[in-house]
């Protein structure tokens, strides 16, 4: 296919927003699963509290990480948020990050996507010597198009990258790909590719868009199981089911999970962690490239 010739105004797939009810007790179990979390995060003007999983392999300017994001305060919630953070526990989000949101606003908007002004937001993260940091972003607040996502545009990234943070016992480097399944993979990744600015292309049952390193693997029903044994109904739109995490040796997330009674399965080079022990999230992970 054809892209636009204009400049990408998107940096990378930046990381995956998780809806988990009870924010602890999923930081618990990531914990262990061999992973370093970052400090509670309140952001008391939405109502929601969040803490992240940071990974190293980011591009320059960008994070990766996976958040898991609960509710404080539903009463406080904005319309697009509150649409996201109820029912089932999965992602509900991809984020992407960009150099401007306000250039990534118009880039959207120029394609019928309507979504609202960014915002900008800072938070507070406490550290254990007593001392605070403030990460800051503006961030485009979610919306459908064939499948849920927004935008962000960080403004001190760094405290996104530091190695106390981006470090884990498990050896997990990165998030790798967003996985997906949709009644018509093709039309989903076109979308997508105009978005991201990005060729499609097609690998092992999926079609594939990219950017900043990580991908979006958009399944068939019949494809996802045929790669990974998930049987489900056709849905009736694109859905979230999991997402890849590249590990330097996957055998040793694999200890972890063993050891926290969390199931095992064998999937091509590496393994897969069930959506039943993952917060609705089927967690595939495999050996770092290079």
């Amino acid at each position: 296919m054809t892209t636009e010739s204009a400049e990408p105004v998107i940096a990378a797939i930046d990381h995956l927003l998780t809806y988990v009810r009870d924010g602890a007790a999923a930081a618990d179990t990531f914990r262990r699963l061999g992973f370093t979390l970052s400090p509670v995060s309140q952001i008391e003007s939405m109502g929601i509290t969040n803490q992240m999983v940071l990974f190293a392999d980011a591009a320059p300017g960008t994070a990766n990480f996976i958040e898991l994001m609960s509710v404080s305060d539903p009463a406080r919630l904005p319309p697009p948020m509150a649409a996201l953070l109820g029912g089932e526990e999965r992602i509900k989000s991809m984020v992407l990050s960009t150099e401007d949101a306000f250039r990534c606003h118009a880039h959207l908007a120029a394609q019928g996507l309507p979504f609202a002004a960014p915002i900008h937001v800072r938070r507070e993260w406490r550290l254990d010597d007593g001392t605070s940091v403030h990460p800051e972003f503006d961030v485009i607040l979610p919306q459908t198009a064939g499948l849920t996502f927004n935008a962000c545009r960080y403004h001190n990234v760094e405290h996104y990258r530091r190695p106390d943070w981006t470090t884990h016992p498990n050896g997990v480097t990165g998030l790798d790909a967003a996985l997906v399944v949709a009644p018509d993979p093709a039309a989903l990744a076109d979308r997508f590719a105009r978005i991201l600015h990005c060729p499609v292309r097609r690998h092992d049952g999926c079609h594939i868009v990219a950017a900043g390193g990580v991908t979006l693997d958009i399944f068939a029903p019949e494809d996802l199981s045929t790669r990974y044994g998930l049987d489900m109904e056709p849905p009736a739109d694109p859905l979230y089911v999991g997402y890849r995490l590249r590990a330097r040796d996957p055998a040793v997330l694999a200890g972890f999970a063993r050891r926290a009674d969390i199931p095992v399965s064998p999937a091509g080079a590496g393994f897969t962690l069930s959506p039943a022990a993952m917060y609705g999230n089927l967690v595939e992970v495999t050996a770092r490239a290079g």
